[in-house]
């Protein structure tokens, strides 16, 4: 390489595996530092993951997966978290284990593929740099399938690069130094990667392109490697082919695609205003604006927490725009565009997971201009200016460090969205469960009843003789059959509908608070129920009147049931009562009481709807708090159903179950016999003002 690149090393090769050890050492540190405590609990994407993982320990296998809440997930991650949950169990280290082994992975792939195109001084400011920045750690320390990028991606381009770079290009053998086992590697590493994210599909744009810049500028660097390179291109697409037509025929299972592609589909509409907006965000993410999220991010915080890492990088892309005729530049600056690209196209930009990509490809242009800087240095300063830029250079990234570890590993995990998003306060109050004797059944207060909820706790709670049950307190109350006490937990992020509560809570004492937060409140209070009378109310409501018929303003027409009545042998209507006051706008609602027949597989809600004379729905409230297939014969449950009252008038009550969305209804039955699929309550008058 000529004097003045990067490949002219000034740090000597005895130094350079000390430096790699302490930078690997140092990226162990802040992946695995309170791994299971900072932030304290799963991320609902985690929780996810491992659900997909569970299934496939239980056989269920495929190109593509696209369960309950996960918005399409590629596979290939999820099949190494199985083998973690296999070894380690349901746990946080089985769901996370393999993030920082594939994070350091990673770091090395990164390492010895930028060191081969610029040079040992480049690449360990590289590798120092994603061994400490919160951009390329954030994920590392997270069990998601995005964690397997950058290892794949730089493997691949390790490969490539290797193939362009041996010393007999014509030879068909398959000898290391031919080009053929280079490129071939290269190209299955680079199909698989489009098993790992969706960011990954950037990667054959990049190979692509370079290829095509290599064809136009560079043809004698493909003097006998042209089968090579076609054959890296071939494998790449039939390694990647099931996926893809696999998805071709299941266009529907990309749900997550549709949900953030809004810039590119205006894009092709001829309005480029989106795309512009996501590029002038991407601009200002090295050092004015970052990733906004909280769950992924210190929110806005830039790539860069100190303004010379981020003027060693712009001076690295101005570099290598200055020399974009040398190849290893252009393949540094195609890496940045292909890295960044999916958060061009993609809704929320700059989006940390969706940039992932670029992290070394923008960490070795900084370190392009840390080299470029120390030339200049070393001319005015002669030799002896060697040990201050190597000074200045680690002093900048222990800045970076230090911030890194005060804003991330210590105040972030405090932050109350990130404490909701990682469900923090639900795993003390299991940890709390693990430490009590109390074998009383629990009723847990949760916002994702019906999946993430019961995940989270396989996941989370290491006892197996307590009964849990889930119970969304905005709307529903579980009592559990078969006993006279039970403890609710209620969470400091679960809000309680004030009327439920106040009829919970009669005759119930506190037995435990939790952790206080840093709102300085506890993160979850435990009360135990009194059972006994709770069922004796519900049981015996005060009313009771119901019948079914077509026409709920023609009583004569009806037929008066007698309770309980029986909804498709599922539950038992038991009764209900009014709260509140009934005046047109008002609020008010109405308390619906029933006992669990069995469990239910397929979800259900409630309705409810006031009807007028004409059976038009003035008002209604859906909804079901509790999970059916956590159901137990003689459960009882209490509905909450808040309603905004219409004008004066008299209206009619209907109430009854259904499959969600528009699914059937259960019917009513008597004697065996199916009567409706809707139940008539008593009718109601809302007095005028």
């Amino acid at each position: 390489m000529p004097s003045g690149e990067p490949g002219d090393d000034p740090l000597r090769t005895n130094w350079e595996w000390t430096a790699v050890v302490t930078i690997l050492l140092v990226a162990a540190f802040f992946r695995l530092w309170a791994l299971g405590d900072a932030p304290r609990g799963l991320e609902h994407d985690e929780v996810i993951s491992w659900r997909i993982a569970n299934g496939v320990l239980h056989g269920h296998v495929g190109l593509y997966f696209a369960e309950q809440g996960s918005f399409g997930h590629e596979p290939l991650f999820s099949y190494f978290m199985a083998a973690a949950l296999a070894l380690f169990g349901h746990n946080w280290l089985g769901v996370r284990f393999w993030a920082p082994m594939f994070g350091m992975l990673g770091i090395s792939a990164a390492y010895a593929l930028t060191r081969r195109l610029c040079g040992r001084s480049v690449a360990l400011t590289m590798a120092g740099g994603m061994a400490v920045l919160v951009w390329s750690l954030f994920f590392n320390r997270l069990g998601l399938r995005l964690n397997m990028l950058l290892v794949l991606w730089c493997s691949a381009g390790y490969c490539f690069w290797r193939g362009l770079d041996t010393l007999q290009p014509g030879t068909l053998n398959l000898k290391l130094e031919s080009p053929w086992p280079w490129f071939a590697a290269g190209g299955v590493l680079a199909g698989l990667s489009l098993y790992t994210y969706m960011a990954s599909r950037a990667l054959p744009l990049f190979f692509g392109a370079f290829a095509v810049y290599l064809v136009v500028f560079h043809r004698d660097r493909l003097q006998g490697r042209w089968l090579p390179l076609v054959l890296f291109f071939v494998l790449l697409v039939v390694v990647a082919a099931p996926l893809f037509l696999y998805l071709a025929v299941h266009p529907e299972l990309e749900e997550r695609t549709t949900q953030v592609d809004e810039p590119l589909r205006q894009l092709r509409l001829g309005n480029p205003r989106l795309i512009l907006q996501n590029a002038l965000a991407l601009l200002g993410m090295w050092q004015v604006r970052g990733e906004p999220y909280w769950q992924v991010n210190v929110a806005y915080r830039p790539v860069f927490a100190e303004p010379l890492g981020a003027m060693l990088f712009y001076l690295g892309v101005i570099l290598a725009l200055w020399r974009w005729r040398q190849p290893r530049y252009a393949f540094l600056l195609l890496w940045l565009g292909a890295g960044l690209l999916p958060s061009l196209v993609t809704a929320d930009a700059p989006s940390w997971p969706r940039t992932l990509g670029a992290v070394p490809a923008a960490l070795s242009l900084m370190g392009v201009g840390a080299y470029q800087a120390w030339l200049w240095i070393k001319k005015l300063c002669a030799e002896r200016s060697r040990p201050y830029v190597v000074t200045a250079l680690v002093a900048i990234l222990a800045v970076e460090a230090g911030r890194t570890y005060r804003d991330y590993l210590m105040q972030w995990p405090r932050q109350s969205n990130v404490r909701f998003t990682f469900q923090s306060s639900m795993t003390e109050a299991f940890r709390y469960l693990d430490a009590s004797e109390d074998t009383s059944p629990v009723v847990m207060a949760g916002l994702s009843v019906h999946d993430v909820d019961p995940w989270t706790q396989v996941c989370t709670l290491r006892r197996q003789d307590l009964t849990v049950h889930w119970a969304d307190v905005r709307q529903t109350l579980i009592l559990p059959a078969g006993t006279d006490v039970a403890r609710l937990i209620v969470l400091d992020i679960t809000p309680f509908a004030p009327e439920l509560q106040k009829w919970t809570l009669v005759g119930a004492s506190l037995l435990a608070e939790g952790p206080m937060t840093g709102e300085n409140r506890p993160s979850f209070l435990v009360y135990r129920l009194d059972l006994t009378g709770l069922r004796r109310q519900a049981e015996s409501p005060p009313l009771t009147f119901a019948t079914v018929g077509s026409d709920p303003a023609d009583h004569a027409t009806q037929k008066d049931l007698r309770l309980p009545v029986d909804f498709g042998g599922v539950v038992e209507f038991l009764g209900y009562r009014w709260v509140g006051e009934l005046v047109p706008g008002g609020q008010a609602g109405l308390f619906t009481f029933w006992r669990a027949l069995k469990p239910a597989t397929p979800p259900l809600r409630i309705f409810l709807h006031l009807l007028d004379t004409g059976q038009n729905v003035v008002a209604g409230y859906d909804g079901l708090g509790s999970p059916p297939d956590d159901w137990r014969a003689g459960d009882i449950l209490i509905q909450w159903h808040p309603l905004t009252l219409p004008s004066a008038g008299t209206y009619y009550p209907e109430i009854g179950w259904y499959v969600p969305l528009d699914g059937p209804r259960l019917q009513l039955q008597e004697n065996n016999m199916v009567l409706a699929d809707r139940l008539l309550l008593a009718p109601v008058l809302v007095a005028g003002g």
